[in-house]
């Protein structure tokens, strides 16, 4: 009876040259739901970030309730990040190193990032003193192109790595809210501006030689789009409710409670459309 195969009970026999081996059933790779980004995706802002932040709220739903789920968290986020220092401090050589682990099936990837690459002008610089003046808006726009750039490569480097696995993950892009929305603050206008560009709208037909149409949401979509990234537009979600949003009113820009389960639900909405 030699190459007889006897399958019962979810264990195979096997049965060759008079040898037999128990061969238990394939076990499948834990399902992964990777996040990435800065200290939004760390949960700051939430009263218990672990529990409460859009992250930790966006994997109880991919573990529970998302068509396709997920069965563990590997959250690399990092407070403070920039998209200079995600590509050259570690958190995108962690990322690939898990995407390509044998061992996982990364199903999910959640990415926000470039919000500290302009937070960086309101602590110093001209933004700082004169949020509306020429001198602001010049050093919005060098700073946009700088983090066009990062963004392309790590954008380029991810969905390279997750093209290369057996069955590529879900890449989800985040864009960001106005915290000062709704707040009458001098740095509410500027803000927005910053983010959706002159026209106040994502446009991913803007006129490249019309940089003042082109804020850092109109970045992170349109290359996320080129990339085939699943786009979740938080901006518009938040307009005029920073103050309920967000911690603003304590001169934090963080999302609070109900902000991060927000947040949690526009990434559900960009995986799963109504």
């Amino acid at each position: 009876m030699v190459g007889l195969a006897v399958l019962g009970l979810g264990v195979a026999v096997a049965i060759v040259g008079g040898a037999v081996a128990l061969v238990g059933p394939a076990r499948s790779a834990p399902a992964v739901y990777l996040a990435l980004g800065d200290s939004l995706a760390v949960g700051v802002g939430a009263t218990v970030p672990e529990e409460r932040g859009y992250v930790a709220q966006l994997a109880r739903w991919l573990q529970a309730e998302a068509r396709e789920q997920t069965n563990v968290l590997l959250n690399l986020a990092v407070g403070g990040e920039t998209s200079d220092t995600l590509v050259n401090t570690g958190q995108l050589d962690a990322a690939l190193s898990a995407i390509a682990n044998p061992d996982t099936d990364v199903r999910v990837v959640t990415l926000d990032i470039g919000g500290n690459d302009l937070l960086e002008l309101l602590i110093d610089g001209p933004c700082a003193t004169d949020p509306t003046g020429p001198a602001c808006r010049a050093a919005v726009e060098a700073r946009q192109a700088g983090f066009a750039a990062s963004y392309e490569q790590i954008l380029s480097t991810l969905t390279n790595a997750l093209a290369a696995e057996p069955r590529p993950a879900r890449l989800v892009v985040l864009t960001y809210y106005n915290p000062f929305s709704g707040t009458a603050s001098p740095y509410e206008g500027p803000t927005d501006a910053a983010l959706l560009g002159s026209d106040g709208e994502i446009d991913c037909g803007a006129n490249a030689a019309e940089p003042e149409r082109v804020g850092l949401n109109d970045v992170i979509a349109c290359i996320g789009l080129g990339h085939g990234a699943i786009v979740a537009d938080v901006y518009g979600d938040f307009w005029q409710r920073g103050p309920d949003l967000t911690n603003i009113l304590a001169r934090d820009i963080h999302a609070n409670d109900a902000g991060h389960a927000l947040i949690a639900d526009v990434v559900k909405r960009a995986l799963e459309p109504r």
